[in-house]
């Protein structure tokens, strides 16, 4: 693929850059990005107001007469199938390429619309760092995830059925692939501590049960197995998926499929997809496979193996293929094949691989290609055909170099900065919890937490009652002083000393179950010497405690 260079001016960095995890050691891929931002800034900003009063509507919302599953079974009817002229009240036929508008399609229509949301709302909390766009993607989350009375069922079983034929089929499952902006939505407010603790918790658990599905059950290895399109957005949920719940096995398995069956069985020796362009629609097809094969790069390359690097013996690549689409992107008269049977005036879509190869390989052409289209033809059909419609939402994921992993973290010193004097940090599970000293101020003992050592929330304070200490008589620069924090068999243990005061002082242990509070009473430890006291428990159910 041949791109054009350009020169990098020396300036600040946006703030909002950071947020989104983009790399900013990489001047280049910087660059792009922040073009990228502020291509999007206004209209996603202005549109995440729009929706910030905007309602949950899940799957239970638009019941399904035909469906034979229940109100939270996600139903939809295969997009291709017609009644019969010649049999009208007999099973459906195909029409491949056209749409049947009378099908139902609420469902699918109700995941666009929860992914644009809540990747919108996402989108605008990165740009600005404004919590009340995150706040306001919460109770979307709440409703399709969690909520029994709303949610949708963890599985696709009655997907794209057809009348008088199917009540479900595996390709139904590409439905789902709606799904992405919302998954990656997750994955970036979670790696914010923008979401409580319990909706994290049940995010994990529905999308851990539907990853289980879609890699378990018939439907689920039928689809993934396919060789065209189907596999490739099979697997590009179950990468979001699992990455959100944190599967490495799932993870590199995909890594294999990419490399044995994405490049060495879907993509000819041109760098096209013969199976795509084999359909009446070949351009579009085409299209769509290689956003597929983009976004598997972004989600499955890791610190080790980088898939827009990736090239067989034969030479097939990401790049290859990216070389062969993008001239006719940027104009379709270049376009070798017969044209689409419906559409065509609509294309190309405005997807966003050439963005993707853009910030993957550092060049500036792709960024221009998207632009061009970025914002035009807004169709039904061509919303139907990119499930993922939020860019910003990609920005830190694309991986910038083969030593590096997307994710990887920058850490300020301090980690936690301002006053903040005295920390005492602990680890529980892949969640980190910080208290500070906090002297003659109420409340005290701010409890802070953290995903990633970068990034905190205050989620509450240890005393946080007037009756639990008396603060009436504490002179300036006393008070409680180098407080230390242990997690035990369930429980949250903080050990500190209170000075200064004529009334009740020494050291002390507040505890709770739940670090955001409530936390106990003082327990004090009146025989216990010295100051900065801090607990130990020891493996034979013994605890101790210091001081100096």
């Amino acid at each position: 693929m041949v791109l054009l260079a350009f020169a990098i001016t020396s300036c600040a960095p946006d703030p909002a850059l950071e947020r989104f995890g983009v790399d900013l050691a990489d001047p280049v891929r910087a660059e792009l990005a922040e073009r990228i931002v502020e291509m999007e800034r206004e209209a996603v900003i202005r549109e995440a107001e729009r929706m910030l009063d905007e309602p949950p509507l899940t799957v239970t919302e638009y019941p399904a007469s035909r469906s034979l599953g229940g109100p939270n079974d996600y139903y939809s009817e295969g997009t291709y199938w017609w009644a019969d002229p010649e049999n009208p009240d007999g099973p459906y036929i195909r029409r491949d390429g056209l749409t049947n508008p009378d099908n139902f399609d609420a469902h699918r229509l109700a995941v666009e619309r929860l992914a644009r949301i809540t990747g919108t709302l996402t989108s605008a909390y990165l740009l600005t760092g404004d919590s009340t766009y995150s706040k306001a993607a919460v109770p979307h989350l709440r409703a399709w995830f969690l909520d029994p009375d709303t949610r949708m069922n963890p599985n696709m079983l009655y997907a794209q059925a057809i009348q008088g034929v199917v009540p479900g089929r595996d390709v139904g499952i590409i439905d789902t692939a709606h799904l992405l902006d919302a998954a990656l939505s997750i994955l970036h407010l979670e790696r914010e501590n923008r979401l409580p603790s319990d909706v994290a918790d049940g995010l994990r658990a529905w999308f851990g049960a539907f990853l289980e599905w879609l890699t378990t059950h018939p439907q689920g290895i039928s689809e993934g197995e396919r060789l065209n399109n189907h596999a490739t957005w099979w697997w590009i949920q179950v990468a979001a998926y699992a990455r959100l719940v944190g599967d490495e096995t799932v993870l590199e398995r995909g890594r294999e499929w990419f490399m044995d069956d994405y490049l060495g069985q879907q993509m000819a020796q041109n760098g096209g997809f013969p199976r795509e362009t084999a359909r009446t629609k070949p351009f579009a097809y085409s299209q769509f496979n290689l956003e597929g094969g983009a976004m598997l790069a972004v989600l499955l390359s890791n610190g080790e193996e980088n898939l827009w690097e990736a090239v067989r013996e034969d030479g097939r690549s990401l790049d290859l293929a990216m070389g062969a689409l993008l001239p006719a992107m940027r104009d379709k008269s270049l376009w070798p094949l017969p044209p689409d049977v419906s559409g065509w005036a609509d294309q190309p879509n405005a997807h966003l691989f050439p963005a993707l190869a853009a910030l993957a390989y550092g060049e500036e052409d792709g960024v221009e290609i998207w632009a061009e289209t970025r914002r035009d033809q807004e169709t039904m059909e061509n919303l139907r055909n990119r499930p993922s419609k939020n860019i910003l939402l990609w920005l830190g994921l694309v991986p910038a170099a083969q030593d590096r992993s997307p994710w990887e973290a920058t850490y300020a010193n301090p980690i936690l900065s301002g006053f903040n004097p005295d920390p005492s940090i602990v680890r529980v599970e892949d969640v980190f919890y910080l208290t500070t000293s906090t002297f003659e101020w109420f409340p005290g003992l701010p409890i802070y937490q953290s995903r990633d050592l970068v990034n905190w929330e205050l989620i509450g304070h240890a005393i946080h009652r007037t009756d639990q200490l008396d603060y009436g008589q504490v002179t300036n620069s006393r008070g409680i002083f180098a407080p230390s924090l242990k997690h035990h068999a369930g429980r949250f243990y903080l050990a500190t000393r209170l000075i200064g005061t004529p009334g009740k002082k020494g050291s002390f242990v507040v505890t709770a179950e739940n670090p955001a509070g409530p936390w106990s009473d003082p327990i004090w430890l009146d025989d216990a010497p010295g100051i900065d006291p801090s607990l130990f428990f020891d493996d034979d159910g013994r605890s101790y405690i210091t001081g100096n």
